[in-house]
């Protein structure tokens, strides 16, 4: 995260008790830069009552107000890391659900029923050819069932997808 401030005010030649209370009484433009920030400046509108300008700069913000932003800016970021995290490990069980699944449907058997299942239940169409993408399947397969399930987002990390030859899809309390 990096913090830009724009210095309206020339602070020349006073003297440091004079610069102590121009600065505290002077108003700063800021814009808060992240890979975050398409999100993060609606949250920081809501959070400090302040709308960012077209370019993402909020304007005259005083200096007491500085922690502020700093303060929400850093919530959200820590919030934002929380949500990847769980995010990247239902990612990561439902690529070693498909790779599994693959692995052992070498006839595209499975492949066939989970397609025809998907277009029976949702009008779900990835191609004509189930063979070619039955990946996209089992992919799409692993989404409906976390989806479907009622284990919520931060509590599915501790679950794993398994499946076996007669019972296709669950989900096991991984040890």
């Amino acid at each position: 995260m990096l913090i830009a401030v724009w210095l309206k005010e020339s602070y020349k030649n006073l003297p440091e008790d004079k610069l102590d209370l121009a600065i505290k009484y002077s108003k700063f433009d800021i814009k808060i830069l992240t890979e975050l920030q398409e999100s993060l400046l609606p949250f920081l509108g809501q959070k400090v009552k302040k709308k960012s300008s077209s370019e993402g700069w909020f304007t005259d913000i005083q200096l007491h107000d500085f922690k502020d932003f700093i303060e929400n800016s850093i919530e959200f970021l820590v919030k934002e890391e929380k949500v990847k995290e769980p995010t990247g490990e239902v990612k990561q069980r439902v690529n070693e659900f498909v790779l599994t699944l693959s692995s052992f449907d070498s006839k595209s058997q499975f492949a066939k029923i989970y397609y025809d299942l998907l277009w029976k239940l949702f009008g779900l169409s990835l191609g004509k050819d189930y063979v070619e993408i039955k990946e996209a399947v089992f992919g799409q397969v692993a989404l409906s069932i976390v989806l479907s399930s009622e284990v919520r987002l931060e509590n599915l990390i501790p679950y794993k997808l398994t499946f076996s030859p007669r019972c296709i899809t669950s989900l096991r309390l991984s040890s």
